[in-house]
């Protein structure tokens, strides 16, 4: 069980930390992870394992933002997602287990492309 955690702990993250290079530029990520662990006190790849939905709501706390540019960043997620496979997304992609599921597809595939 503790393998599984971290090997989903390192997929979800590295996916994470690419995506959002991609959706904020260069550093996106590194900027989210600081203010979430210094507000929170957590990493913030250990919220998106346990709750996606929550991480966005954390990274929305940490960073001060208002509802508006969490919905750009959640639609850029889901952008970033649909980008990679090609298809559009169907269901709850923030319920965890989709969540590792579409993270997991999605650095498989770009590793295919280079």
């Amino acid at each position: 069980m503790e393998k599984e955690r971290i090997i989903r702990k390192y997929i979800v993250g590295l996916f994470i930390e690419k995506a959002f290079d991609e959706i904020l530029g260069p550093s996106g990520y590194t900027v989210i992870a600081f203010h979430v662990k210094t507000k929170h006190n957590r990493d913030i790849i250990d919220i998106f394992v346990e709750d996606p939905k929550k991480a966005l709501t954390t990274i929305q706390e940490s960073l001060g933002i208002g509802e508006y540019l969490s919905e750009i960043l959640e639609r850029g997620l889901s952008s970033y997602i649909e980008k990679i496979l090609e298809h559009p997304l169907k269901g709850d992609i923030y319920n965890k287990d989709e969540f590792y599921a579409l993270a997991k597809k999605c650095l498989l595939k770009r590793n295919e492309s280079t």
